[in-house]
């Protein structure tokens, strides 16, 4: 996998801070760029173990079978933990990407960080939606524009 370098965040793997280790950028991966490692030996793991392998999807190929199993299996674990929402949301929707193939449509991560604002209602609102997800694809709508505007997608009109 190909990686970029990008500066802040937690190792995904042994979520140490660039301060922790002492270095100046982490590895971003290359595909999905949503997964921020301190080192190629942590990116391995990751992938080795499978969880990383199971969501990495290039911008704009999430299906809604994709983004069901992240809520799936990431809000059974979720609390009112501050720092919850941005960890349930982030394998879904990024940081910011702008490299999108949907025209006119950027993912957006939640502005709030770890330990700022009271996150219990987001957290109590991606639970209250996993049922209505659930629901939603055994209709049949599987398309990934059908699930777009739950996820935290903006569009963006007139933007490049």
């Amino acid at each position: 996998r190909e990686f970029g370098v990008a500066a802040g965040h937690e190792c995904e793997v042994c979520e140490k801070s660039r301060d922790d280790i002492g270095v100046e950028e982490f590895r971003i991966c290359g595909t999905c760029q949503m997964a921020y490692y301190c080192s190629e030996a942590c990116q391995k793991k990751d992938w080795k173990s499978g969880r990383h392998k199971q969501v990495c999807r290039a911008p704009g190929e999430f299906k809604v079978g994709d983004i069901a199993h992240c809520l799936d299996e990431q809000i059974a674990g979720t609390t009112g933990d501050p720092g919850g929402f941005v960890e349930v949301i982030s394998p879904v929707v990024g940081e910011g990407n702008q490299n999108l193939d949907i025209p006119e449509r950027w993912l957006v991560k939640p502005v709030v960080g770890r330990n700022n604002a009271p996150m219990v209602v987001c957290t109590d609102r991606l639970k209250c939606m996993k049922p209505s997800l659930q629901e939603y694809l055994a209709d049949g709508k599987d398309e990934y524009e059908h699930f777009l505007p739950t996820v935290g997608w903006v569009e963006i009109e007139g933007e490049d």
